[in-house]
């Protein structure tokens, strides 16, 4: 493990490369972006942008990506930022989500989630439907995956704090991702290097392996395991599932027969490796791919698509065949998470949300109140069947359509009441409403007009640059007839408003508001 940076790697960087790779290496990575595809343009993002000063290209090869070219302030103080209509992530790994494929409707699960820039962006290609669960060890790490879930307006994901090796493997999902820890290799830019060390390239692996039969055990047959690391060490790679494609066995430890998947990106990269050192690998690992730094100019990154196969018989995979059927276990959302207990009346907490929001009503149906519907067609793609459930004083929604919780809870792998389990639901769905004492209508959160903008649009207050500036320095605007208002930028709803006498006060928090404040003198300028 001496001498220059990675030259064990020579052996399979071809040499008319080598000095790219190393240059890579040297030089400081671009910034880029991913845009939240069903909820923005595009072009009118980048132009967005453009008007404030930023220079931005589209990434070739990756769509909805941004390469960022000038940065005059950090891109996290704009209001696109706070809207949620990008997230600042490594080029490279949004190939990640797209290899996995989910559809729409299907269940998925990211077993090493946070901070979650591949779990957005496969609830992005699942257009929000069906049932996607996002775990991580660390609470402070799930805290900031469901913020950016929140941010995002995502509304079919549950996030979880425990361990992935303690889930229980019963329902199992059509999809997991496999985004295991690693010695980080991939992530040397700027002169800052990360180099495996010989106790990482011991420890690891074992950590890897495991995790990745525990994704296989997790799947449903005829689904698919996407395995992924940041690092170029072939032991932590293509070692990893070389094993666990030889080796089988539904013991402890073990997991069902699976094939691998070619994949074949069009873009720059490199096939796996048959061969390094004195290590031999499957020969269909030639169908992995590795993406070094100098291939996008980004992280470097190791894929790997697995299909669960229990008879090991040929056979479409889900990819070009209808999903495998939900198995049981998978039961429909309720009111509340399992071993918890109501303390509201759903429905009239819903019909007082409503009338505070003057928009359609927001019924609960179906199982114990918890589904309703409501007419989201619009720029947000949100529209459809909704769920409640009321949670920690606020009342949440979510595009679930089933969930694993309850078997979950039976087989005792959940914390309820405190006690007990050994993982603990952090978030389901988002935000809706706080739930505050009295007699006061529960207050919309912007989670929730982020979702009913379409909505809203028809019944909210539009207010430019300058009257924004001037109601969130602590002066009034006219109030109308309405006990409350809606206040929107741009046709984006920011904010909820109410009457004080004859003035217009907004309800955002001081904090928050002198940000927007801010911000507005800046778009003004």
């Amino acid at each position: 493990m001496t001498g220059t940076p990675f030259h064990r790697y020579r052996s399979f960087i071809p040499p008319r490369e080598w000095q790219a790779f190393t240059e890579a290496l040297a030089r400081p990575e671009p910034r880029t972006f991913r845009i939240r595809g069903a909820r923005v343009d595009p072009s009118d993002l980048a132009h967005g942008l453009e008007t404030q000063g930023f220079e931005v290209s589209r990434f070739p090869g990756l769509p909805d990506v941004f390469r960022i070219h000038r940065e005059p302030f950090p891109l996290s103080e704009t209001l696109e930022h706070w809207l949620g209509l990008l997230y600042m992530q490594q080029a490279a790994t949004t190939l990640a989500a797209p290899m996995l494929a989910p559809r729409p409707g299907e269940s998925v699960l990211d077993l090493c989630a946070a901070p979650g820039g591949k779990t957005s962006h496969l609830a992005e290609l699942m257009d929000d439907r069906g049932c996607l669960v996002a775990v991580d060890l660390s609470e402070k790490r799930v805290q900031a995956l469901a913020g950016n879930l929140s941010r995002l307006a995502h509304p079919a994901a549950i996030t979880v704090v425990g361990d992935a090796l303690d889930l229980p493997e019963q329902p199992r999902f059509h999809r997991v991702l496999a985004d295991v820890p690693c010695s980080g290799e991939g992530r040397s830019r700027g002169g800052v290097i990360h180099q495996a060390s010989e106790g990482d390239l011991r420890r690891l692996p074992v950590l890897q392996e495991a995790l990745l039969r525990k994704a296989l055990r997790m799947t449903v047959p005829g689904g698919r395991v996407l395995y992924v690391t940041c690092t170029l060490a072939p032991e932590e790679n293509e070692a990893v599932v070389d094993a666990v494609l030889r080796e089988t066995g539904q013991g402890a430890g073990g997991s069902p027969p699976a094939r691998l998947l070619p994949l074949t990106p069009d873009i720059p990269h490199a096939p796996g490796l048959t061969r390094f050192g004195e290590l031999r690998f499957a020969p269909e690992l030639a169908g992995t791919v590795r993406i070094h730094p100098h291939h996008l100019d980004s992280g470097g990154l190791f894929l790997a698509l697995l299909e669960r196969r229990d008879d090991g018989s040929g056979g479409e995979s889900p990819g070009d065949s209808p999903s495998p059927p939900w198995e049981e276990g998978w039961t429909r959302p309720g009111p509340v998470l399992p071993g918890e207990t109501a303390s509201v009346d759903l429905s009239s907490a819903l019909t007082a949300l409503s009338a505070e929001l003057a928009t359609d009503p927001l019924k609960p149906a179906g199982r114990g109140a918890g589904e309703s519907e409501v007419d989201g067609e619009g720029s947000f793609g949100l529209g459809g069947e909704i769920g409640w459930i009321e949670r920690a004083g606020a009342l949440r929604f979510h595009r679930l359509t089933r969930w694993p919780l309850d078997e979950w809870a039976r087989s005792g792998a959940l914390r309820q009441g405190g006690k007990g389990g050994r993982g603990r639901v952090m978030t389901v769905g988002l935000r809706g409403a706080e739930l505050p004492r009295g007699f006061r209508p529960p207050r919309p959160t912007g989670d929730l007009l982020r979702f009913l903008a379409p909505q809203l649009r028809k019944t909210g207050l539009e207010l430019d640059e300058d009257e924004w500036i001037h109601l969130l320095a602590g002066a009034a605007l006219p109030a109308g007839d309405e006990p409350s208002r809606i206040l929107l930028y741009r046709g984006e709803p920011l904010t909820t408003a109410r009457r004080k006498g004859r003035r217009l006060i907004h309800d955002m928090p001081p904090a928050r508001a002198g940000w927007l404040r801010q911000v507005m003198e800046r778009r003004r300028s």
